[in-house]
């Protein structure tokens, strides 16, 4: 269309416009409703990070036990023949699948009046140092 040296054509633009009160209620509306979805998600986060974090640290144990079972062996029940040796005073404790002895001490004057066959399975006083070191030396 022209008229008096104008042109008018039909456009379209983005432009901001204020909003009318019901859109501005469910506008509203659902920020809370995501606000509590947040607060659902972060709760639900916390409960998963603590029970990653328990078995991340029941995992690490495991490793630690077994790494220090390659650095200093394992523990375990070994048969052993103690031998008293009533000419010398003492008495060695030693492994039966080695041949290594464990321990040596003296005879306590309670251990010599007892009877060959009362006589105790005694134990050293000390922790004795692990076996795996000797078998190295």
């Amino acid at each position: 269309m022209r008229n008096s040296g104008k042109t008018e054509q039909p456009a379209q633009r983005d432009l901001l416009c204020e909003l009318n009160d019901k859109e501005k209620l469910d506008r509203l509306n659902w920020i809370v409703e995501r606000l509590q979805d947040i607060e659902s998600v972060e709760e639900t986060k916390r409960e998963e990070a603590k029970q990653y974090n328990e078995t991340l640290k029941k995992l690490r144990k495991d490793v630690k036990a077994y790494r220090d079972d390659i650095r200093d062996g394992e523990k375990r029940t070994v048969e052993c023949t103690l031998i008293w040796d009533w000419k010398k005073g003492d008495k060695r404790l030693v492994r039966k699948d080695t041949g290594i002895e464990i321990y040596s001490e003296a005879i306590e004057e309670n251990e010599r009046q007892m009877a060959i066959g009362d006589l105790p399975d005694p134990q050293p006083e000390e922790e004795v140092e692990s076996e795996t070191e000797e078998v190295e030396a």
